[in-house]
């Protein structure tokens, strides 16, 4: 017989645990890929949340586990991202050990050969989230080591890059998107003043640094902590400096939604910052 979810399950998954109360328009994030992840079904689903460094999706994938996670006979978030170069079997290693360790809540689990995680999942209903995904042979052993999953099992993948859900025919995707004007501003007051608005004589001020930022949630984040507290005139001394070269935390972050371009995208990229900039395309050749 089909389980059901009853109302009481619904009506919880439709509020984020308070640990995420503070991120503005995870409410509707979570509404959205609890739709697409269609939890009354039966069906192994696998779902990819793909967008930009910085957009906050390993907080969505976070706020979203702990939604779920009581609801699963096993359940692990791991964050995965290549620093070094391992043969395949290496790799594939790595990630059992980090996903066992995720699931049995023991650190530092070593293991010698790849069928014990088979084991452990087999007909289990599980859900699984890896992050920052950015090699396409995790995605590969992800979906090799979960074959086996129990009916009703969930495996969402976070990553910038949609070509690695695609290949897997991973088709359920939700892409983040970049915050209207008025998330922005309520993301950026919340940094900066501790409430939804600027203060009177904060708007215009409030609403360029939200605009240095490119609305990015990681950027109106930071950009409003460090202006937390400054008075008025403060902040007018301040700008111009943003105006040529956001903080070091923001650069970072784009930097490496730069380096994950290839080659063509990275020139593309490059011709239009010079042309946004008042630059002649041929100022970088």
């Amino acid at each position: 017989m089909t389980e059901h979810i009853d109302n009481d399950v619904f009506n919880k998954l439709k509020k984020p645990s308070n640990d995420f109360s503070d991120f503005v328009g995870i409410e509707t994030h979570l509404e959205r890929l609890n739709w697409l992840l269609y939890l009354e079904s039966e069906e192994v689903i696998m779902v990819g949340i793909v967008g930009p460094s910085g957009i906050c999706k390993s907080t969505i994938g976070r706020a979203l586990f702990s939604q779920l996670s009581s609801l699963f006979h096993h359940h692990a978030f791991v964050s995965y991202k290549s620093t070094k170069q391992w043969d395949d079997y290496s790799m594939k290693l790595c990630l059992d050990e980090r996903l066992l360790s995720e699931i049995s809540c023991q650190k530092d689990i070593k293991i010698s050969h790849l069928s014990v995680v088979r084991q452990m999942l087999n007909r289990k209903k599980v859900l699984i989230i890896v992050d920052d995904v950015d090699d396409i042979e995790v995605i590969n052993t992800l979906v090799g080591q979960t074959r086996l999953v129990g009916s009703g099992s969930r495996i969402i993948v976070i990553t910038q890059d949609k070509k690695f859900l695609k290949s897997q025919k991973i088709e359920l995707i939700y892409e983040v998107d970049f915050p209207s004007y008025n998330l922005a501003m309520k993301m950026f007051c919340r940094s900066a003043f501790g409430q939804n608005s600027p203060p009177y004589g904060f708007e215009e001020l409030a609403a360029e640094v939200a605009n240095l930022s490119g609305y990015l949630p990681l950027g109106l984040n930071v950009l409003g902590s460090s202006f937390k507290g400054m008075k008025k005139e403060e902040w007018v001394d301040m700008l111009p400096r943003l105006r040529n070269s956001l903080g070091g935390k923001i650069e970072k972050t784009l930097r490496v939604s730069y380096d994950g371009l290839d080659g063509k995208d990275q020139e593309l990229f490059l011709y239009i910052a010079c042309l946004f900039s008042g630059h002649k395309v041929n100022h970088i050749k």
